[in-house]
């Protein structure tokens, strides 16, 4: 179970979409308490957009059932950016 960062409901683990994470926080002991969950990627674009002032760097990883596809560490902005180019 998880609960989306953005729509604050909470969801199945089969649900899961996105998971963002600060790139400073990765190696933190507790990293996982960092993570940033989303239900889908209309909540992740609008929690990006909200944030895009931001020059932090964060982990994006995409998740598909098993698989995971993480992207290079960016600010929200260049991560809206790259959204358009995952498929």
């Amino acid at each position: 179970m998880f609960i989306c960062k953005y729509c604050l409901e909470q969801f199945e683990d089969e649900k899961l979409a996105y998971v963002l994470m600060p790139e400073n926080r990765l190696q933190h002991p507790a990293a996982d308490a960092f993570a940033m969950k989303f239900c889908s990627r209309a909540h992740l674009e609008a929690f990006l957009r909200n944030v895009s002032h931001q020059r932090q760097a964060y982990v994006l990883t995409r998740v598909s059932g098993s698989t995971r596809q993480t992207l290079p560490a960016a600010p929200p902005l260049a991560l809206l950016n790259q959204l358009g180019k995952v498929s």
